[in-house]
């Protein structure tokens, strides 16, 4: 199982230097795109989903939805 981890640059950064990588920063993606990450990221090969404080504040709405 993997780790993905969805924030900003800052984080992104220290998680990709800790060896994770499925990361994406929240400057490169908008609703539509995270929409999209989430849907791969439900696959079945990534364990624990990570997803900074700020950002589930930006996409809670899209958070919501999958939560359903």
């Amino acid at each position: 199982m993997e780790i993905a981890l969805i924030g900003d640059r800052h984080t992104v950064c220290g998680f990709k230097l800790a060896g994770i990588g499925k990361t994406f920063r929240m400057e490169d993606l908008r609703e539509a795109g995270v929409r999209a990450v989430l849907r791969d990221l439900f696959d079945g090969t990534v364990g624990i989903i990570l997803v900074t404080e700020k950002t589930a504040v930006e996409i809670g709405d899209v958070l919501d939805e999958v939560n359903r």
